[in-house]
């Protein structure tokens, strides 16, 4: 058992560095949640030795199972949201076939997940080990949800307020196509208490276009709210109203800034905002407004199928090792 607890001591020891590493070096990555959660891990293996250290094996095979179990079903309703969103997103935005692809594959893998378990009697012996291989999907977008979910939450605790500006305020949908509503409000506000905060009053710039149901831009509401409820210099405002997603809203205030700035949405939406600003070389931190918690939840499942968009050739492949995977058990039991 010292054996044991040694190797889990050097192991947690390890991962925590790297933790502490990749926050000084760069918090806007995945490998946040990724350190977090293996520490996690390694912590709860840790306490199991010590309070049972006489566990058998039988019983680490039956925990497993049953993790395999709730987290299949689990991953199954990830998988479900991802699909619906990511076909959301491409509906709205993309309408290239190739981007289609990944909700496609989605929605096939969970067709076959949900026939199988309604199915599960109905298997003959040799089909049976299928039933091992097919979690392994949905129990990876499991682990990359609460991989996004550990570094989202990480992000925001170790991002502080910044020193200077310029800032950025990230525009959202207007109420009755003018009005800035609560959720962009948060924003304002966040950003004008934290602008409030320096020696000198930064520039703020209010970024977001004007919609196909909107009276005026979301950049002008957003100033107008700003300089009328919170007395902000209007001078000290600069409008971007040509973006139409958040992409378009960093790299056109990057254009803009011609520097780094701190850019202000709402809480679960910062961590793939600066996600974003990673991609396209921008360099910028987020800050997030407050949002309550039953949209937070919500939204945030929104956000993580936009991560999980920013690389779908990677989650495809591993979906295919999955699909090859299933085919060679299959085909060994019949030989």
């Amino acid at each position: 058992m010292i054996a044991i607890l040694t190797i889990l001591t050097l192991a947690i020891s390890m991962f925590s560095w790297l933790l502490w590493h990749q926050i000084r070096i760069n918090p806007a990555s995945l490998r946040l949640g990724f350190y977090v959660l293996i520490i996690v891990i390694f912590l709860f293996i840790g306490l199991q030795v010590i309070q049972f250290p006489s566990i058998s094996v039988v019983h680490i095979i039956n925990e497993a199972k049953l993790f395999v179990k709730w987290g299949n079903i689990a991953g199954l309703f990830l998988v479900i949201t991802l699909a619906y969103h990511s076909f959301q997103s491409w509906r709205k935005w993309q309408h290239s076939l190739h981007q289609l692809v990944f909700p496609l594959v989605l929605l096939v893998y969970a067709i076959a997940d949900i026939g199988i378990w309604l199915l599960n009697d109905g298997f003959s012996i040799s089909l049976k080990p299928i039933l091992v291989v097919i979690p392994w999907l949905s129990l990876y977008v499991l682990w990359q949800f609460l991989q996004f979910i550990s570094s989202s939450i990480l992000y925001g605790l170790v991002v502080k307020r910044p020193i200077h500006g310029p800032i950025v305020v990230l525009g959202g949908g207007l109420v009755d196509g003018q009005y800035v509503g609560r959720i962009v409000g948060n924003r304002i506000q966040a950003a004008v208490k934290d602008a409030t905060k320096m020696s000198e009053y930064p520039t703020i710039i209010f970024s977001g276009g004007q919609g196909k149901d909107e009276l005026v831009s979301e950049a002008e509401a957003m100033r107008d709210f700003a300089v009328k409820r919170l007395n902000v210099p209007c001078e000290k405002t600069i409008l971007e109203e040509h973006s139409r997603n958040t992409y378009e809203n960093l790299r056109n205030s990057a254009k803009l800034t011609n520097s780094s700035f701190t850019f202000y949405t709402s809480e679960y939406h910062v961590f793939r905002g600066v996600l974003l600003a990673k991609k396209q070389g921008v360099n910028a931190q987020g800050r997030g407004g407050y949002t309550q918690f039953p949209y937070r939840g919500i939204a945030f499942l929104r956000e993580f199928a936009g991560v999980m968009n920013l690389n779908p050739k990677q989650h495809i492949i591993y979906g295919t090792v999955w699909f090859v995977s299933s085919a060679m058990v299959i085909l060994i039991n019949f030989i």
